[in-house]
Order: C-alpha cells, then sequence, then structure tokens
C-alpha cells in the first residue's frame, strides 16, 4: 500500500520499491543501464551521510556511517559504549586508518605509509 499520512509522509506498506526497474528485488532497487547513483545532499553544504543499522538508533549493535563531513570521506562506527568512532578518513591528501578511534595508519599522497607515525617521511615508516 502507498499513502500518506497526517505528517505529509509517504508511506509504503509491504514490498520493494524500484527506481529505474518495474520487478526490484531488495527493498529499494535503484537500477541504472550505466553508472546510477543515490544521491544524499546537504541543505547547508556541511555533510551528509548514509547510515547502516542492524536493529534501532542507539542499540547496543554497532552501526556504521558513510559521511561526507566537511569534504573528508569518513567510515564511522557507533554504538552506545563508543559512540562515532571514525575507521577510515580519506582525504585529497590522505587515506587515515583508525581503530578505537585513535590513528594507527596513515598513507599520504605521497605515497608514504606511517604506521603509528601520522607523518611518514619514507615509503613505511613503523613507529612502535
Amino acid at each position: 500500500q502507498f499513502r500518506m499520512n497526517t505528517s505529509g509522509n509517504i508511506v509504503l506498506t509491504g514490498g520493494n520499491v524500484g527506481i529505474g526497474t518495474v520487478s526490484p528485488t531488495s527493498d529499494l532497487d535503484v537500477y541504472g543501464a550505466s553508472t546510477p547513483k543515490i544521491t544524499v545532499r546537504s541543505g547547508n553544504g556541511t555533510s551528509a551521510s548514509i547510515k547502516l543499522q542492524r536493529v534501532a538508533e542507539n542499540d547496543t549493535s554497532t552501526d556504521f556511517e558513510i559521511k561526507n563531513d566537511g569534504g573528508e570521506l569518513k567510515i564511522i562506527g557507533d554504538n552506545t559504549s563508543q559512540n562515532e568512532y571514525q575507521t577510515l578518513k580519506i582525504t585529497t591528501t590522505t587515506h587515515t586508518f583508525f581503530t578505537n578511534n585513535a590513528e594507527k595508519m596513515r598513507i599520504t599522497s605521497g605515497g608514504c605509509v606511517g604506521i603509528g607515525n601520522n607523518t611518514p617521511q619514507r615509503n613505511l615508516s613503523v613507529f612502535k
């Protein structure tokens, strides 16, 4: 069923939604003959994200969020015991990897890799 509730929200109960397909195979199935894309846009230009949740907001199951945060691509893990811990941050000049919200590895645009070192000057720089 397809209806609009009193708040103005469009509600679909049962079935799948297809964009570009008449035979959707999942809850939301987007099909394009060549290079399909989905756009999520921020009205004020600060950030936009897609959140992947297992159960409900702020439950004890880990959620993940793919976020454009002011031009930085971030993958964030989030639950009630670890609120918005970054796992990956990508900018135009670095790829940074985190564990337990602490930077553990960085790859620079010059190809230098730092493990335990956030300012690597050589191809591979490892600090204990």
